[in-house]
């Protein structure tokens, strides 16, 4: 059996996060830690601070050793897949290898908008998701 953890970077301190994150790879039942993709807490309180999931998988891949890591999930409307597939690589690189990645078709409407950033219909949203 393994086990997985989820920690969301939202109303949280970096530093509490960051605590969390190695005292799990230390743990050998954890076999991966997630977070997510989102550019607001969309858990609590809206207002409140968020770390952007690709920064923080980049700074949790160099603070850990063992742990696989990855975004539950990437809304693949939030960056050209081009632009994706070169994160993705590029952290892959800088984990040694250690990077899951998950992204789905995009759902948040209003984090979209506050945004500027089209989410589409359902059909063009899961048009995108399967041409990326």
């Amino acid at each position: 059996m393994r086990f997985a953890f989820k920690t969301s970077p939202q109303n949280t301190a970096w530093a509490d996060m960051l605590a969390v994150w190695q005292a799990a790879d230390d743990i050998d039942v954890f076999e991966s830690g997630w977070t997510f993709d989102h550019f607001y807490p969309i858990f609590s309180d809206s207002t409140g601070p968020c770390l952007e999931g690709w920064t923080t998988l980049t700074a949790l891949a160099q603070a850990t050793k063992r742990l696989r890591l990855g975004t539950l999930v990437t809304g693949i409307h939030y960056r050209h897949p081009a632009v994706l597939a070169n994160m993705a690589a590029a952290l892959d690189i800088i984990s040694n290898g250690r990077l899951e990645l998950g992204i789905g078709a995009g759902w948040n409407e209003e984090e979209s908008g506050a945004y500027g950033i089209e989410l589409g219909s359902i059909k063009e949203r899961f048009d995108r998701f399967e041409e990326a």
